[in-house]
């Protein structure tokens, strides 16, 4: 599997990336095939790679949420997932669908931010950095509750936010 931007593994409500994979959201839906040395589903575009090589990445998971909301879909699966980050670090980011005033979805995204770092703090999490971006673009209105989301990357050993 050479060459491809991004992958992910769909769980729920949730997408989880791992070494193996990269993800890059916005380019969604381009081509999808399953990679039968790994056994799960890759969405990909061919051609120009990711920034950093599949082999840089650590896994993450992303964490999606209802239309002006920043309370999560699934909570309980969400701190089942959040689990494996128990002792880490790990930096949160929060973002939001282009509706609404900007003002208005920096809140929001900054919210979400904020409640998952709070559940993941509960359970153990050590979280190093709560960043808040607002609204991205996602694509036409159907791709807007990919925009819906909160990242939690693992930090390694030393590594700023």
């Amino acid at each position: 599997m050479m060459g491809f931007e991004m992958a992910y593994i769909p769980v729920g409500q949730y997408y989880i990336a791992s070494a193996q994979q990269v993800i890059a959201e916005e380019h969604r839906g381009k081509l999808t095939e399953k990679s039968e040395k790994n056994d799960f589903y890759v969405q990909a575009t061919i051609g120009e790679t990711a920034a950093a090589t599949v082999e840089d990445r650590k896994e993450h998971l992303i964490v999606r949420f209802p239309f002006d909301s920043y309370i999560p879909y699934e909570k309980a699966k969400l701190k089942e997932d959040l689990r494996q980050y128990r002792g880490m670090n790990v930096s949160v980011t929060g973002y939001a669908s282009p509706e609404g005033p900007k003002s208005y979805n920096k809140r929001l995204s900054k919210k979400r931010a904020e409640k998952v770092a709070k559940i993941a703090e509960k359970l153990g999490v050590n979280v190093s950095s709560i960043n808040a971006v607002g609204e991205i673009q996602c694509g036409g209105k159907k791709q807007h509750p990919k925009c819906r989301k909160v990242e939690v990357v693992p930090l390694a050993e030393g590594e700023n936010p």
